[in-house]
């Protein structure tokens, strides 16, 4: 993604931005949005915010069918006991 390393895009909600209103579109929908434009069949992230708001994102955006939202730690268990998606 354009936006990723050092360059990231983060919405701050596990140092407290949870708490915090938003105007539309929130960030959730934004970095869904950068996420889906490059077609991917599933969405890994390591932050338990973001999963849940890209969860809502995906939802909102009727995608379900098309992009799994999974977490890392989901994925490297799957890895490690053979499971595929």
């Amino acid at each position: 993604m354009e936006r990723s390393k050092s360059k990231s895009f983060c919405c701050g909600a596990g140092g407290g931005k949870i708490w915090m209103e938003e105007e539309a579109p929130g960030v959730n929908w934004n970095r869904f949005d950068e996420a889906a434009a490059l077609e991917p069949d599933t969405v890994a992230t390591a932050c338990y915010f973001c999963t849940t708001m890209f969860n809502d994102a995906v939802k909102y955006r009727d995608k379900v069918e098309e992009i799994a939202i999974r977490d890392v730690a989901e994925i490297l268990r799957d890895s490690v006991e053979g499971k595929k998606d």
